[in-house]
């Protein structure tokens, strides 16, 4: 039908019925985009933001338990209880219940004293966010760490003085210097405990006791020993350090104070120069030097830097070191 007077022409089809048009089908299509769209934005919001909290609390875990664990290690092999409570209460102050308290929340811990090891087992449950859109509620990041102690190897600043080792305990005096010469059948004639280090001569050993060892000495390292009695380089030299620090006192002596002395502990000494072996490191603090010219030294247990030796191999003789071993 034909149409003048605004009536439908045959054949035409009346707007709103019949299909859609391509305008149409292309808004539809492109809704259906969006939403598909939308959620992979909502994932990737989800990699970005969620994973980006579980790896800031994975580090915060970790950090957590190599504090606990270097914390507690610090009282091995002596006092293994004091280990454990020490390693607690380092995990307590990060927020963590101790593992004893039967506490609950977020976080769980665990800590196990072995020998000269101690271990820390760490779990924090994360609440997620945009990842629910995934189907993940929560995550639980994991944290480990094991920190051991053992005789130190190697020591920086060591003094000049070699002693032999005999059973120290901790507090008591013993004698790091001789004083008079030994008996003339002595096989010790003429070696007073003096060691040459860097260097020899009387200088050298003054300068040696005055500021330390300015090298590194270590376990199996040969050394000579400096013979002669050596009263006035000995007595400038530990003055020195004395007048520094006055005041100090071997319980609560400072790692600064030039008081304490690092002292190699070698295999034996024999008359004249000779050569000896390093065979470990013991601290002590320096008590003073007597009328009789020797040097007086309180024994120590001591932390210091430095590598670790397996105490299985190697012999403590109280100076240790620690480090993490995972």
């Amino acid at each position: 039908m034909s149409s003048r007077n605004g009536l439908v022409k045959e054949g035409a089809v009346p707007a709103g019925s019949g299909p859609l048009s391509t305008t149409e089908a292309e808004k539809g299509a492109v809704m259906v985009l969006v939403a598909l769209t939308m959620v992979v934005l909502m994932g990737f919001s989800a990699l970005t933001l969620d994973v980006g909290r579980l790896y800031i609390k994975k580090q915060w875990l970790q950090d957590a338990a190599d504090a606990a664990a270097l914390a507690g290690v610090q009282l091995l092999p002596g006092d293994p209880q004091g280990a454990r409570t020490e390693a607690d209460r380092y995990l307590e102050l990060n927020g963590f219940p101790s593992p004893g308290s039967g506490s609950s929340g977020a976080g769980a811990a665990a800590v196990e004293v072995n020998g000269d090891t101690v271990r820390v087992h760490l779990t924090y449950k994360v609440d997620l966010y945009f990842a629910r859109v995934l189907g993940l509620v929560s995550a639980e990041p994991v944290a480990a760490a094991q920190a051991r102690v053992g005789p130190v190897g190697a020591v920086h600043g060591a003094v000049p003085l070699g002693i032999w080792w005999d059973q120290f305990e901790y507090g008591q005096v013993y004698l790091l210097k001789l004083a008079s010469p030994a008996d003339e059948g002595d096989v010790l004639r003429g070696n007073f405990h003096a060691l040459a280090l860097g260097g020899k001569g009387a200088s050298v050993y003054r300068d040696n006791l005055r500021e330390g060892y300015p090298g590194v000495l270590r376990v199996g390292d040969v050394v000579s020993t400096e013979p002669g009695n050596m009263k006035g380089p000995t007595r400038q030299g530990l003055l020195d350090r004395l007048q520094a620090d006055p005041d100090a006192v071997y319980t609560a002596v400072d790692s600064e104070s030039p008081r304490l002395l690092f002292v190699p502990v070698v295999d034996g000494l024999a008359a004249g120069r000779d050569e000896v072996e390093i065979v470990g490191f013991a601290a002590f603090f320096l008590e003073g030097i007597n009328e009789e010219d020797e040097v007086q030294g309180r024994f120590l247990h001591w932390l210091t830097d430095g590598p670790v030796l397996d105490r299985e191999v190697h012999a403590d003789y109280g100076l240790r070191s620690v480090r993490l071993v995972q």
